[in-house]
C-alpha cells in the first residue's frame, strides 16, 4: 500500500509513513519561549523554533501546543548540541529576529491571537 497523496513515501511496513514534528510555544508574561537549534542540527542550525520537534524528512506532519509557563518553573536545555540557546521574546521581537523562519512566525501569530 503506498500513499495515494504522497506516493512511494512507505513505512518498513508499507503504510503511509510522515515525520510528526511536534512543537511546543511557552507563553509567560506576554513573551514567548524559543529554542536557537544548534549548528550542527541538520535541519534549520541556527534558526529559532518552538520546543520540542524532530524533523528529518518530507512529508511533515506538524503539531503544535500551547501553554502557559508557571512563574516558577526554570525551563533547561536538555540536549546542549542540539539546542545552542533558549530566549523569552515578544511577538515583536521574533518578528524582527533575522533567524526567526516564516513557518514559526506565522505559528506564533495564530497562537497569539486567541
Amino acid at each position: 500500500m503506498t500513499s495515494t497523496r504522497f506516493p512511494g513515501i512507505t513505512s518498513r511496513a508499507g503504510r503511509p509513513a510522515f515525520v510528526v514534528n511536534v512543537e511546543v510555544f511557552l507563553e509567560r508574561d506576554g513573551r514567548w519561549l524559543f529554542i536557537e537549534r544548534g549548528a550542527h542540527e541538520s535541519q534549520a542550525p541556527g534558526a529559532l523554533a518552538g520546543v520540542g520537534g524532530k524533523v528529518e524528512g518530507d512529508p511533515v506532519i506538524n503539531v503544535v501546543f500551547t501553554g502557559r509557563m508557571p512563574a516558577t518553573a526554570s525551563p533547561a536545555i536538555a540536549a546542549p548540541g542540539e539546542v545552542a540557546a533558549m530566549e523569552w521574546l515578544t511577538v515583536r521581537e521574533a518578528e524582527a529576529h533575522p533567524n526567526c523562519p516564516s513557518w514559526i512566525l506565522g505559528t506564533l501569530r495564530r497562537l497569539a491571537s486567541e
